[in-house]
């Protein structure tokens, strides 16, 4: 289970970038996937890591705000249960951000890359 999801999350990242530049589910395939990483290692692991990172900041999220709200929505005080609410609104809006992030990551180093990539050599 965890070496599947190892390179899964090594896989994903590129599978995603070429589904989205080649504007079709078939770009998704490991005959341009893989290539693709083999043809920018050093970048794409950074790639990885990074986009890690921002998941892995992304995850902490909920548990912090449970940590301070331990009843949540089920809390009889309403400053509490308005302040819960709040929080949970402003860290959906951060998740929301950090994907963005993540996407941005992925178009700069599609962006650096590209002739090494070569997805659109005609």
């Amino acid at each position: 289970m965890i070496p599947a999801l190892v390179l899964g999350c090594i896989y994903f990242p590129m599978a995603l970038l070429a589904v989205a530049m080649k504007d079709t589910a078939l770009a998704a395939n490991p005959l341009i996937v893989v290539p693709a990483i083999f043809k920018a290692p050093l970048e794409y692991l950074l790639t990885v890591v990074l986009l890690a990172l921002v998941m892995g900041i992304r995850a902490l999220g909920e548990p912090l705000i449970h940590s301070i709200f331990p009843r949540g929505i089920l809390t009889h005080n309403v400053n509490k249960l308005l302040a819960f609410a709040g929080a949970t609104a402003v860290w959906t809006l951060m998740e929301v951000y950090l994907l963005a992030v993540n996407m941005r990551v992925l178009g700069l180093l599609y962006l650096s890359k590209k002739h090494k990539l070569g997805w659109f050599d005609h």
